[in-house]
């Protein structure tokens, strides 16, 4: 029960965060990012200097761009 409740609230808490595209210097970075946008996905790029806290906090997942 409770793990059905923590999932929950986990996926509302997470629906209103977007994805994050690392930026690693690859040429398909900002294909990557229009993709998802065009897919409906709220999604922003990152430097890949980003601190991980700051990357754990804000976004409901990465992608790693090319590089």
């Amino acid at each position: 029960m409770h793990d059905k409740v923590f999932y929950q609230n986990t996926f509302k808490n997470n629906q209103m965060r977007p994805l994050y595209v690392v930026n690693n210097f690859g040429q398909t970075n900002h294909l990557i990012l229009r993709m998802l946008r065009d897919l409906g996905i709220d999604a922003k790029m990152i430097p890949n200097e980003t601190p991980p806290d700051e990357v754990r906090e804000g976004c409901r997942g990465i992608i790693l761009g090319g590089g």
